[in-house]
């Protein structure tokens, strides 16, 4: 994420549970096919767009999500598809996250890099440029190199010692596990980039055979938004390899490291991951994969063990390798012996799955998931009118939508084809994955301590 972490857009952003059960959109998108409330189309080089016109919205969103992610780091570049996020924002403003009326945004997550540009109507067509130029970004500034190498370490140094070093610690992983790194440097492998090295890495990683998905909400249509982005979209950058980078996380020998890891790195406090492999095959299996994630959180958050003992836990689900899907458990600890502490915590937590909040059980747990994704989105003019201030009324689309794309880009499934897979869940089937996958002998574990 960039410094500043843009503070007013995340305060005044809503947070109700995404896709919740609600009457169909009074002004649905007439090119949307069969239940799909987004408007999709391809356009030049791959990239796929989704768009949700709503007519009286009050600004005009577009993300951009690119395959690239701190769990899918190459081998001594921790945190570089942070960097690139960075990088290429910078290519068009020096600092700040505002160009007049226009606001723009950058999230790193384990799995994608997300580029966010929110605008007037009326300057729609600038924030589609500014996009544009980011994705196909052609010039390295070493001078904004080294003013983003001090934001990202003042970005790590401002979480992790408060107990928020998750994102660092699926950065660390990436590196244990995938590439069998035992001494990591995570801010330290960004400080070593050249202007040289970080042009090569954003020639594959922005490279045409890359999968990027672009997102729009506001009130242009599907033909309107798909004008904008008419030109080519996408071209290696200065230095760049013609090859794309292989989106696909491949571990030491093409598999992963595997049992009970421990690795130094350049942080200040202990963290420990606890990961299982998820089958990745089939639609339910992707959607099985997110509802379990969201339900071992959702009881971690319970656990009256942890927060006394200043632990703090999240689980993702979204990380996806040539073996399957890594389910992660990650704790911050206040010190490696709290590591027992929190796996303890987690298999609790695995345990209690068949009664997971808010339901307090698989049968109430499936139901909901099945009624969120066939909800569709709400009647907007009325959910507006309900909300405390302009600012959260204003960004209403732009969550909403940012919730359903951060749930088809982790699955890799439309909305429509996410609701058909839901109808197909069963409690037994998380009874039957958590039997396979998450046996006690199916852990795998990395404990990371400071360097002495």
């Amino acid at each position: 994420m960039l410094a500043p972490v843009m503070v007013a857009f995340a305060a005044t952003l809503l947070t109700p549970p995404p896709f919740s059960p609600c009457a169909a959109p009074h002004d649905a998108p007439e090119a949307a096919r069969g239940d799909d409330p987004l408007q999709r189309k391809q356009l030049a080089d791959g990239v796929e767009l989704s768009v949700l016109t709503v007519r009286d919205a009050k600004l005009q969103t577009f993300f951009a999500f690119l395959p690239a992610g701190l769990a899918l780091d190459e081998a001594g570049h921790a945190q570089w598809a942070h960097l690139l996020e960075h990088m290429v924002i910078r290519s068009t403003d020096a600092e700040g996250m505002q160009d007049g009326a226009i606001r723009f945004n950058g999230e790193t997550g384990d799995a994608s890099v997300r580029l966010d540009v929110h605008a007037p109507p009326t300057q729609a067509a600038a924030a589609a440029a500014k996009l544009v130029r980011w994705l196909g970004v052609s010039h390295w500034d070493a001078a904004a190199l080294e003013r983003e190498k001090k934001n990202i370490a003042g970005e790590v140094a401002n979480t992790a010692p408060r107990g928020f070093g998750h994102k660092w610690a699926t950065a660390a992983w990436a590196q244990a596990v995938r590439h069998g790194a035992t001494d990591l440097a995570i801010v330290g492998d960004v400080e070593r980039a050249t202007i040289d090295e970080v042009a090569s890495y954003a020639g594959r990683a922005l490279a045409p055979a890359t999968r990027v998905h672009l997102y729009a909400a506001g009130p242009l249509t599907l033909a309107e938004v798909a004008k904008l982005f008419a030109g080519p979209l996408k071209k290696p950058a200065a230095g760049g390899a013609e090859q794309a980078a292989d989106p696909s996380p491949r571990g030491i020998g093409g598999g992963l490291r595997t049992g009970e890891l421990a690795a130094t790195w350049d942080l200040p406090k202990p963290h420990v991951i606890e990961w299982y492999l998820l089958p990745d095959e089939t639609p339910q299996q992707r959607l099985s994969a997110i509802v379990v994630a969201n339900a071992l959180s959702m009881l971690l958050q319970g656990d009256p063990s942890l927060a006394p003992a200043g632990i703090v836990p999240i689980v993702t689900g979204d990380v996806v390798v040539p073996e399957g899907r890594a389910l992660l458990f990650s704790a911050s600890l206040p010190d490696a012996a709290a590591a027992a502490t929190a796996r303890a915590a987690f298999r609790r937590a695995i345990d209690a799955l068949d009664r997971a909040p808010p339901s307090g059980s698989l049968a109430g747990m499936v139901a909901m998931t099945k009624n969120e994704l066939a909800g569709g989105f709400p009647d907007w003019t009325a959910l507006r009118k309900q909300l405390p201030n302009p600012a959260s009324a204003e960004l209403l689309e732009a969550q909403l939508l940012l919730s359903a794309a951060a749930r088809e880009w982790s699955t890799r499934l439309t909305l429509p084809e996410m609701a058909a897979a839901a109808a197909k869940l069963t409690p037994q089937q998380f009874l039957d994955l958590r039997a396979a996958a998450l046996a006690k002998e199916k852990a795998n574990s990395l404990v990371l301590t400071p360097r002495q």
